[in-house]
């Protein structure tokens, strides 16, 4: 969610009826200003507990030698007058570090820094080498020097002679990010253009705090509506505003009082309420994180929405919508670029990748990137398997697979368009050979994207991909608890073929299960999967447990299938009214109430003792795709339909449309009715595994997709099978 004022529609401050405040701020607004800054003079661990002092939280510890906040101001086009404002209405004793970084002319000084001497109530500095940053003062580079931070000191670089875009911006908050984490802030003020984009999404990777000026009060608006259409800014605010919002963020920060759960204990602790609510709104269950990633990140959404304490945050997140989606954003960590780590891709291409193209004797090359977030990585593992297969002259097909769990990171992948900013990452080759150009956009070229197909998916809960040649899964683990860790390195190694490459983070690795791979690269985190006869244990699904203390209305008490005759009346009334065709009617656990029709091609009894569950009863190439509808359906989602499913019949495959509703209607309340739509297309035989031929690449992605999705589903039950054996 972002906090957001709108600002006067005057551009500046003519005039101001207090320090640091607007024209036309009346005495009921003031006396409301004051009061919230007495509040915010309380310590939040008192407001916290209810006025009992809690122990400071030592992940939000801002005191200590050296550690300070420092603030990476972006301007550009009519930046000026931001400026002047902004330094205007900052105290002389915010404890904070500023650094300005504009668009100059190298070719001549700036005059930048004697005037902001004239606003400033603070020492304002240009930087020489090595210079330690203090707090309370104002920094700017020579015009003909980029600005890079290490340890707090600054260190001036030439400036590149090289042709493209100058962002010097990025450059800046990268190294800040790196450096400073959780204490930085990125803020963005007028100016033409995207740079501070791309290094305002580094800054929110290491928990910052970004702050965009409101192109209401711009006199150009790019670079601070750029950074707002990432939906990662946290504050949109006028520049006079801006200061004393970034001094309440660092000065007051947000707690969580938190302890490991208790079986007995009655009362959840606040990171389970919160995680239980937002399982609930998101259908996502992030209790296998790491704590302190959570902690922390909660904690900074909690100060964003000033919020007094976690109860406080939970009733915010039941009110807003908006914020449960911000919160979502944080914990994803969804923040990607082209060819991460450059040597680690070059590796990939010169070492890894010609052995995989000359050992794949037919058929397409298969990669997986879970956790692509905006696709950047995906497309970069695409470009250079090209890259690679052009130089070996190799006509073989691939196919990359991107998957994610957020689906507007998902669709922003599919359109394939990324600002301009990605020069910086990008060579003028590889633009000018995969990448268009569309006003200030660059977009990857139709040849790539064809090859790239994207899907949500939740790592943690849905089937993987199989039979893959490289599966490329970086600095994701790294945010798991050891538990979701040990259960997904079992599944690459089922996922890939024997002799796939598994491509990890630099600071990630296969833990114990070393046995079942092979290192290919310590250095870069590469790994072969070996040919072993005893396979890693697999645990299906690897979803986590389910949220105790759920905050939602648990569903149905009464059982129908107690409710004898009445419930096969409500059921042919329900399919009278709905004319369908075979179904069945199950209730919450999946056992089947109810028969309608010839079900056999879709249903058959299961080996051993008789059940009636429904998903040990279903018939080759229909059990997952069944189990993850009856799993999506839900109050706001009554109705799954999946579409061209392909169900094996006595040596026949038939396409059906599968629809699974949520009933409504006493006694069948809460149950579920499967419904198989047979299609009118002819059966397809069954082929001998020697007659199949690998079939042609299809240009449009999405059917692509629904077949790779239930080729996987039919290996995904073959393994389960073969472990039940």
């Amino acid at each position: 969610m972002v906090e957001k004022k709108r600002s006067p529609k005057k551009k500046g401050r003519e005039e101001k009826g207090g320090k640091g405040e607007p024209k036309g701020t009346g005495n009921g607004k003031h006396s409301e200003q004051e009061r919230a800054e007495q509040e915010d003079k309380r310590t939040f661990q008192e407001r916290n507990s209810g006025g009992e002092a809690q122990a400071e939280n030592p992940s939000r510890k801002r005191t200590g030698k050296g550690r300070f906040p420092i603030v990476g101001i972006g301007a550009s086009a009519g930046g000026l007058q931001a400026l002047e404002a902004f330094f205007d209405a900052l105290p002389a004793d915010s404890g904070l570090a500023f650094v300005v970084i504009t668009h100059t002319d190298p070719e001549h000084e700036s005059l930048l820094p004697e005037l902001l001497k004239k606003k400033a109530k603070i020492p304002v500095k240009l930087i020489q080498e090595a210079l330690a940053a203090k707090p309370d003062t104002v920094y700017l580079p020579p015009s003909n020097r980029d600005l890079i931070l290490k340890q707090r000191k600054f260190h001036l670089e030439k400036r590149p002679a090289k042709y493209g875009i100058h962002m010097p911006v990025d450059l800046f908050f990268k190294h800040l990010a790196e450096d400073v984490g959780d204490l930085a802030a990125g803020v963005i003020l007028s100016g033409t253009g995207t740079d501070g984009t791309q290094g305002l999404r580094l800054i929110k990777e290491k928990a910052g705090v970004a702050v965009a000026q409101d192109p209401n009060s711009a006199r150009h608006g790019g670079m601070p509506g750029s950074a707002i259409e990432t939906g990662l800014v946290d504050y949109v605010l006028p520049p006079w505003e801006i200061p004393q919002c970034l001094i309440q963020y660092f000065k007051h920060p947000a707690a969580i009082q938190y302890k490991h759960a208790d079986k007995d204990q009655k009362t959840p602790d606040p990171l389970r309420r919160i995680l239980t609510l937002l399982a609930n709104r998101t259908r996502h269950d992030f209790s296998l994180y790491k704590e302190n990633t959570l902690i922390r990140r909660i904690e900074r959404r909690m100060t964003v929405t000033r919020s007094r304490n976690a109860l406080d945050y939970l009733k915010t997140l039941h009110e807003d919508p908006k914020e449960v989606r911000a919160l979502f954003q944080d914990l994803l960590i969804g923040v990607t670029n082209f060819f991460r780590d450059p040597e680690t891709f070059a590796y990939l291409k010169q070492e890894v990748l010609p052995g995989l193209i000359s050992g794949k004797e037919d058929g397409a090359l298969r990669v997986w990137v879970p956790g692509c977030a905006t696709g950047e990585e995906a497309y970069s593992v695409a470009i250079i398997l090209q890259e690679c297969l052009e130089e070996k002259e190799s006509y073989r097909q691939f196919q990359v697979f991107g998957t994610d769990i957020d689906s507007h990171a998902i669709e922003k992948a599919r359109h394939a368009s990324y600002i301009q900013n990605i020069v910086s990452d990008v060579s003028p080759e590889r633009l000018n050979r995969f990448f268009t150009r569309e006003d200030s956009m660059y977009r990857v070229k139709s040849d790539i994207r064809e090859k790239v197909v994207f899907a949500e998916q939740n790592l943690l809960a849905d089937p993987p991909f199989s039979k893959l040649d490289l599966l490329v899964c970086r600095n994701l683990l790294i945010y798991l608890k050891l538990e979701a860790q040990n259960r997904l390195i079992p599944l690459f190694h089922y996922a890939l073929r024997d002799g796939g490459i598994l491509f990890l983070g630099t600071s990630e690795g296969v833990g114990p299960h070393h046995d079942f791979f092979e290192q290919v690269s310590k250095h870069y985190n590469i790994f072969r999967k070996k040919n072993h006869l005893i396979h890693p244990q697999l645990q299906f699904p690897t979803a986590s447990r389910k949220l105790e203390g759920s905050t939602q209305k648990q569903e149905a008490d009464k059982e129908p299938e107690k409710l004898g005759p009445s419930l096969g009346r409500t059921v042919d009334k329900v399919l009278m009214e709905e004319h369908t065709p075979a179904c069945v009617v199950v209730n919450q656990r999946g056992e089947i109430l109810h028969f309608h029709g010839h079900t056999g091609k879709y249903l058959e009894p299961a080996p051993g003792a008789p059940t009636l569950q429904i998903a040990d009863m279903a018939r080759e190439g229909l059990r997952f795709v069944l189990l993850s509808a009856l799993r999506r359906v839900n109050e706001e989602n009554p109705e799954i339909r999946e579409k061209g499913v392909k169900v094996k019949t006595n040596h026949e495959f038939q396409r059906i449309d599968l629809v699974v509703k949520r009933l409504n209607e006493p006694p069948l309340k809460n149950c579920r009715m499967v419904i198989f739509e047979e299609l009118p297309q002819p059966a397809e035989i069954e082929q001998r595994p020697e007659s199949r031929r690998p079939a042609q690449q299809d240009t449009r992605r999405v059917p692509e997709l629904e077949r790779e999705l239930m080729r996987l589903r039919q290996d995904y039950r073959g393994a389960i099978l073969e472990r039940g054996a």
